[in-house]
């Protein structure tokens, strides 16, 4: 896997100018020497609305030319900073507009903000947000509230999951972070069932199954890190027992991470409009940006038009 972010999406809000986001993208591009585009989205107007409404196409027009001069200004600030950059306006729904666009530029990097400034969606994610992190091929880092440079960098893996999964999650990581010093990774483990477990064992039996569980996880943790970790992350892989749901968070507040990194789930996903059950359960209580990664055999539901000879 190539080793740099060379071609990077920035995802943009009309509706406030991200600077976070900017910044982040503007630092990541300098140091992987990256082309970006800045892209934005657009639905045309409805049957029902072009309809009722005489001057519905002339809006849209209005609201197409504005987009376009932002997108333009945007583009600009990269090149004064001496970034290779282009701005392009994008048609449809805007998940699936970014991932097509990635999809044709093969892109090795889409940024974004977590949550528009319009969006109703509960949490922290909102729903475009959380449709990309279904849907979109390729990396995808969600930018909070404070610009990104020289990041501490996790990444949340799994010994249970498969090694394409594992393997896209450390070398994103390695990606992120310019300090070697900054990288580090977590695997959480908790015995299923635990709970109902200590109603029925006695505490002697309940510590034995746990300490027996406690050795195999060990050793899967072990098996990961020797056919993952690479040596920039040094001692700073840690094995920690708890649900993720609880330890993620709490691991970023001490450690005080900048980017949390986790693989979304596939398109095998029994539930597939889950993202996955840690992902699921997390995302809305870490303190950091987030960079979702796909597995190399991940297919998108998104498919490119073919033109017709």
């Amino acid at each position: 896997m190539d080793a740099t972010y060379k071609k990077i999406i920035v995802a943009m809000d009309p509706q406030h100018e991200a600077l976070a986001t900017l910044e982040t993208a503007t630092n990541l591009a300098q140091q992987h020497d990256s082309t970006v585009t800045v892209v934005d989205t657009v639905r045309a107007p409805s049957r029902s609305s072009l309809f009722f409404s005489t001057n519905a196409e002339d809006i849209f027009k209005m609201i197409v030319a504005d987009k376009q001069k932002r997108l333009d200004k945007t583009a600009e600030r990269f090149l004064d900073l001496g970034v290779k950059a282009e701005s392009k306006l994008l048609h449809g729904k805007s998940s699936e507009a970014i991932t097509r666009e990635a999809l044709e530029q093969e892109a090795d990097l889409v940024i974004r903000y977590k949550k528009g400034s319009q969006s109703r969606y509960p949490g922290l994610f909102g729903n475009t947000a959380r449709n990309l992190m279904r849907i979109c091929p390729a990396p995808l880092l969600f930018v909070g509230e404070t610009p990104l440079k020289n990041p501490k960098v996790m990444a949340c893996v799994n010994a249970e999951h498969v090694d394409a999964e594992n393997s896209a999650i450390f070398s994103n990581t390695e990606k992120m972070g310019c300090v070697a010093e900054n990288l580090s990774a977590l695997y959480c483990w908790s015995v299923p069932g635990q709970q109902y477990m200590k109603h029925y064992l006695s505490e002697q039996a309940f510590q034995e199954t746990l300490d027996e569980s406690t050795a195999v996880y060990r050793k899967l943790f072990e098996q990961l890190k020797e056919k993952h970790a690479t040596p920039i992350f040094g001692d700073r892989v840690f094995f920690e027992y708890g649900e993720p749901v609880d330890v993620i968070p709490e691991f970023c507040q001490k450690e005080n991470i900048d980017i949390v990194v986790m693989s979304s789930a596939s398109q095998t996903h029994p539930v597939k409009r889950l993202l996955g059950s840690t992902i699921e359960s997390v995302i809305d209580k870490i303190p950091c940006s987030l960079l979702v990664v796909k597995q190399s055999d991940f297919v998108c539901p998104v498919k490119l038009e073919t033109s017709k000879s």
